[in-house]
This record gives structure tokens, sequence and C-alpha cells, in this order.
């Protein structure tokens, strides 16, 4: 695991000046590699690697790494799981090869150069971004893993394209504007995370899962108006797919229906087959361990593989509601693992918080963020690689409105959309928040004695649902949002005509599948994996996700709806896995997620630090809110009756990012 950074010119430049501007770019990676560091260039391209040592610990792996026919260069991030068997095809290809290491950078490299750049992208399993330089076609290429495990900026700076692992090693640039993208501004806003291929910067862009960059010849000068999408272009610059999920479906779809028991059964070995694969590492390794089960099943199945006992750790809240380290710690009985548990504490939150606008480097506000970071930290301590339950929930239906959207959108579907938006439009633009509070008085009050929370708030999205919601992606998109209409908030005008998303999955249009599907594509990859990446690389730290593996997934595609589904019952095939691991008592309780008392914190202890930011002197300060709305949300807040915690966050980590930016 490591970090890169690069500048493709162009203008011919010295290569001391290329190499220097690289390095520099990089040195802001220090944290994702802390082992190494070098840098490559000519007269119109440089890069450089920060280095984190898991495989091949020498300097055989040291990059940026030259392959040996010297047409290419590279820089990488991440791990090739199969690295071994693609070594294999190669020394079968060249027999006289002879290779300097046991590194998969290598691998990857010299079989770029024996088969071609689409042929391994095609054949790789495991995670990475990379940036190739082809010295004889002079053409930069530019690559991410197919679920976005690891991150790749690019953009234009300074009559320059610039990339790099983080944000942060791109805005070393001197040339790098930091003019706000207001529609990612807007997707911020609803979402809580920008989606690919925006980030919060204009003209700054994330290369999407499953693709690849081309860019040839004079680099543009000016950027394009929208983003590049996958097969699209600017000039010299394209980007094209090299995986979709729709084409491997398609493919793969088993043709004989089997029975439960098969399909559980090719699961299980399966999953053996990729938590074997990526428990291979030259250094020490151990697994997260939240007593849930995503995480329980990768480390049973962690358990059989290893000739020790594995690490596990785990996160502690002292609210009884939030803490699920008493089920962890069943769990690394039953297992017999060697256990860490640390339980957050209220200066454990003081000391982090400052420090979240750097690690994420644009607006994130995934409060789950904070003890990702803690257990990222401890786990250093111990360990340099983890493998991490993430991504079970969205392959296998893990969130329970899934279920519930869906039953939702069979109801609203019973009245025809352009009904529904014809009447309740209206009535929605015509309700505000505080007539709808002097309308529902007396129903707040029986909202209250039911335990709801922000009645009128309930009636806003019900009207939203009811006048928006056309489809069973609607219904995600409206039950995933923050701010619903966060241009209601805004100071100035934003008109949402961002690119719109492709259908890289099939779609059937009303269910729960689909949603799955569209959280697989846009919020692992932007929210999950982001907060993952983010937090465990600024400790150093290797996080590996199991679940993403190219053949889980891809057999997970392919499986029945009522298999992958939830059966009336989230993750219902991984139960039935677990089971043979450990007491079914341990398995079946509801869902709890990785989440913090956010609503108490913010009133006490992180009240000052809120007050600040929340203030009308920052607030006009970032002059992107509208302060009397704000201002209010966070009386509300304070006032005990209301839990605004989701809204406020999002506003607080703009507003601590923002002062970045100075």
């Amino acid at each position: 695991m490591c970090g890169f950074a690069g500048i493709y010119s162009s203008e011919q430049a010295s290569e001391l000046q290329l190499s220097q501007l690289a390095s520099m770019m990089a040195s802001e990676l220090q944290h994702r590699g802390p082992d190494d560091d070098g840098c490559w260039s000519d007269d119109v391209f440089a890069v450089a690697h920060r280095r984190l040592s898991v495989i091949d610990r020498s300097s055989s792996g040291s990059q940026p790494m030259k392959s040996q026919c010297g047409r290419y260069v590279i820089a990488f991030n991440g791990e090739i799981y199969n690295h071994r068997n693609m070594r294999n095809e190669i020394l079968s290809s060249q027999p006289s090869l002879l290779l300097k290491g046991h590194s998969d950078t290598e691998t990857l490299l010299e079989n770029i150069s024996t088969f071609g750049l689409l042929h391994t992208l095609e054949n790789i399993n495991g995670m990475f971004s990379f940036a190739l330089w082809d010295r004889k076609d002079r053409s930069l290429y530019l690559a991410r893993d197919r679920l976005g495990e690891k991150p790749l900026y690019w953009g234009w700076s300074n009559q320059s394209l610039i990339f790099g692992s983080e944000l942060k090693a791109l805005r070393k640039h001197p040339g790098f504007c930091t003019e706000i993208s207001e529609i990612g501004l807007l997707d911020y806003l609803r979402y809580a995370y920008i989606p690919a291929p925006l980030t919060i910067f204009k003209n700054i862009y994330k290369l999407e899962p499953g693709t690849f960059l081309k860019a040839s010849g004079s680099i543009p000068i000016c950027p394009p108006n929208q983003p590049i999408r996958p097969g699209q272009s600017h000039y010299s610059v394209s980007i094209e797919h090299y995986w979709k999920p729709i084409d491997r479906t398609l493919s793969l779809e088993i043709s004989e229906p089997q029975s439960e028991q098969f399909y559980v059964g090719e699961l299980h070995s399966r999953l053996r087959s990729a938590v074997s694969r990526q428990m291979y590492a030259d250094v020490p390794i151990g697994a997260f361990l939240s007593g849930g089960i995503d995480s329980s099943l990768i480390t049973a199945i962690m358990s059989e593989y290893s000739s020790q006992k594995v690490n596990t750790f785990t996160i502690g809240f002292q609210d009884c509601g939030f803490d699920e380290a008493p089920y962890a710690r069943e769990i690394s009985k039953v297992l017999d693992t060697n256990h860490l548990e640390y339980y957050l504490s209220n200066s454990d939150v003081l000391d982090l918080i400052p420090r979240l606008p750097k690690i994420y480097d644009e607006p994130f506000a995934d409060s789950s963020q904070i003890p990702t970071c803690l257990i990222s930290g401890l786990a250093r301590s111990k360990v340099t690689v983890v493998l991490s339950g993430d991504g079970a929930d969205e392959i296998f239906g893990g969130y329970p409105r899934y279920l519930f959207g869906e039953q939702q959108f069979a109801h609203l579907r019973r009245i025809p959309f352009g009904l529904r938006k014809n009447i309740f439009s209206p009535v929605l633009s015509f309700l505000d928040e505080e007539t709808i509070k002097q309308l529902f008085l007396r129903g707040s009050l029986l909202f209250r004695q039911n335990n709801i929370l922000n009645p009128y708030y309930k009636i806003i999205r019900l009207l939203e649902k009811l006048s928006s919601v056309n489809s069973i992606l609607d219904m995600n998109s409206h039950m995933s949002s923050i701010w619903t209409r966060p241009e209601l908030i805004l100071k100035r005008a934003i008109s949402d005509q961002g690119a719109s998303p492709e259908t890289l999955i099939q779609m059937t249009g009303i269910s729960s599948i689909d949603m799955m599907n569209h959280d697989l594509l846009k919020y692992l990859p932007d929210d999950l994996i982001c907060k993952v990446d983010r937090a465990s690389m600024n400790f150093g730290l290797e996080a590996r996700m199991p679940y993403l593996d190219n053949e889980i997934v891809e057999f997970a595609l392919a499986l029945p709806c009522s298999i992958r589904g939830t059966k009336s019952q989230t993750k219902w095939i991984l139960k039935r896995i677990l089971e043979r691991y450990i007491p079914s008592k341990l398995i079946d309780r509801p869902k709890s997620g990785f989440s913090i008392p956010l609503a108490s914190l913010l009133r006490d202890p992180l009240k000052p630090w809120c007050e600040e930011l929340l203030s009308e002197y920052e607030l006009s300060k970032s002059g992107y809110f509208k302060t009397d709305i704000i201002r209010r949300t966070w009386r509300e807040h304070l006032s005990g009756q209301y839990d605004w915690s989701g809204r406020l966050w999002n506003i607080l980590m703009f507003q601590a990012w923002y002062r970045t930016l100075s």
C-alpha cells in the first residue's frame, strides 16, 4: 500500500523541475508510504512515489519501477492478490525473463509489458490504482480497480494534467485552483460525500472505478465543461471502462437453478479462497472485529487458515445503545483470537476532530469516520495489514432500508407518478417547516408520545417521496439523503445538472436488488471505502476487503435475487455460512451500524466547537449557507426535542474543511 503523485506537462520543462515538483506533491503522502520514496522524470512527465512495504520489502520492490524492456514506468498503490499466478503466466510466456524480486508491482509491470494493459487489467484480482508512463508512445495511463478500493484523483492545473492518490498532493501543485465545484457541493450536502467523478474542486475529478484514462500528445489547455465519462474524450484525454458489472452479470448468470444449500456452499468456498489470498503478506496481519455478521465471518475464516491466533480489534462506546464491543468480545472468545478493544472517550473525539479535514481532504460527513480512525490507530499498534468486513451490506442486502424501501415503493407506484407530482409538489413548495409546525402542532404531540422526533420533518419527507419518487433508485436516493433539498439552504441558486450516472448493472426498476447495486457502485466506493482508506492510511495501515474480491462480487451479481436479496431478512446467505462457526444466538440480533452517539456529542462535549463553526461570523465567512436556517437548526438540536445531528455534522464538516483553504 502506497501513495503517488505526478504531472504530465503540456510544455517541455527540465527534468529537475518536474522531479522536484512531483516529489513535493508526493511528500504530502508520507502517511501512505512511510518506508521509502522515489521519483522518475523526463522532459514532460514526472511521478513520485511513497512506499509502505508489505510484499517484498527489499529494494527490488522500490518505485517508481521501470520495466525490463525499458518501455514502461509505473507508480502503483494497492495489492494484487493473484500476482503469483500472473507471474507464472509471464514466465511461461518468457522463460528467459529474470525477475528482480517477488513484489506484485514487478508482476503487474511485466504483465503489462508482455500482454498489454487491457489484458492485464481484465485479469487482475486485487485493489489498486496506478500511473503508467509509456516512454515509446509518450502516453500516460491512469487506472483504478473495479470497485474503487484505492483512490485516484486527476485534473487540470496550470496547463498540466496532475494526478495523485489524495487531493492534498494535487493541492501542492503551484497552479492548483481551489474554486469550489457547485455541483460537488450540492451532492455533498445531499449525501454527506461527493460521488465520482466529481470532487469539491472545479476541474479536479475522481477516476471512476473499473476505468482507465489515457492522455497522449499535447494536454488540452482548457478543461472540459462537464466531466469526461467512460466512453468519452476531451481532445487527447479519454476514459474507457475495462470492467462493467452488467457485462459480467450477463456472462456469468447461472443458467440452471440450484438449491439454497448449493449457493451457500459455493459462496463459502469462494470466501475461503478470497480470505486466504488476502492474508498473504510479509508483515503482521489482523482483522477488524465489530461483532457483526460481516467481520465475524471474515475473522472465522482467517482463524481456519492462520497458524497463530488472529489479532482482532474493536472500538467500544460508553453509550450502551451504540456499543457492540461486548458482542465482539464474545465472538473473539469463540474464535480464540488475540483481542484488543478500546473504549472511545470524549477526549479522543476532541483530539481527532481537528484532524479530520486534513485526513479526508474534501468535505466528508459520515460520522463513523471517527471510530474508524480510532480503530485504525489501535490496529496499527500491533499489525500493518487488517482484513475488514466492508462491502457485504451492499452485496448481500445488509441494510433494512432495502426491504423497507421496496415495500414503500410498491405502495407508491399504485398511484401514477404524474398525479402524485401534480398534487403534492405545489403543496411542498407552499409549506415550509415553520408552517408545518403550526398546522401539525397537535399531531406533533402525538408523534412525540410515540417516540417519533421531528414530526414535521417526517411530514416533509413523506410529501417529498410522493412528489419526487418515480423509481426504486429515486427511493434509494431519497432514503439516503441528509438534506433532501440542499438548494434550500444555499444562499445562491445552483442548478443540479451534473453528469447522469451510467446504468452499469441490469435494473428491474422495482426491486431492492437495484438499491443494492446502486449502492455497490456509488455509496460503497465514495463513502464507505473512502472512509476506511483515509482512516487506515492515515496511520500507515493497509485495509483489505475480502467481500470485494472479484470472484465474490461477480458470483453475487449472478445469484438469483431470492438468494442474494433479503428473503425478508438481511444477509440471509452470510448468516447460513456463519452458523458453521459460531452459535446462532450470537448471529440473530438486530443490525447495529458502526455509528457513534453523535446527537449527544454535539450537545456536549462538542458544543463549543459547534458554536464556533456555526456562528454567524463563520457562516458568513464561508458564504455558502443561509445563516438563519443553519442557526435555527442548531438551536432546535440543542433544545433536545429534535435530532438534527446528521444535518449539522454535514455543515460542520464543510465549515471545518473550508478553513483549510485559507
